[in-house]
């Protein structure tokens, strides 16, 4: 399994965002995370710089404005810095942006970590997720 460490070289080297997103993505992936995201947040939608998520996913969240009710973009805009589990994100008493995480899990974006990350005089966004259920070892005795 690669180390922070190495990972952190290989993304240094990397000289295209595509390397970046590719890199990030092999790394997530020895953990279950089969899909990752690196965008740019404004209070406009997000600029996607690069994913490996779901067929369609990007273009229809886009088109239909979703990041207005997606609670990992309302983290990431009002945050700017620190993670969060997916599961953990605070939903809107309507539950529009509960809707919104189960119409993403059935699209193949089930369980994920979203993170805001500073980066040259701004911020940007980054999520990995899985479509599997991924689970700790738990004592269940």
């Amino acid at each position: 399994m690669m180390d922070l460490t190495e990972t952190s070289r290989t993304v240094l080297a990397c000289e295209s965002a595509q390397g970046v997103i590719e890199c990030l993505g092999n790394a997530a992936s020895q953990y279950g995370f089969d899909n990752i995201i690196v965008s740019t947040p404004s209070h406009d939608g997000p600029r996607v710089i690069g994913a490996n998520i779901p067929d369609g996913w990007s273009d229809y969240y886009l088109e239909n404005g979703l990041w207005r009710i997606d609670p990992a973009f309302s983290f990431v805009t009002s945050r700017r810095n620190g993670a969060m589990a997916w599961e953990t994100l605070p939903t809107d008493e309507d539950s529009r942006s509960t809707s919104f995480l189960a119409e993403a899990k059935d699209a193949g974006l089930g369980h994920g970590i979203q993170s805001g990350v500073p980066f040259r005089g701004g911020h940007m966004s980054l999520a990995i997720s899985s479509s599997e259920d991924l689970t700790t070892d738990k004592d269940t005795s």
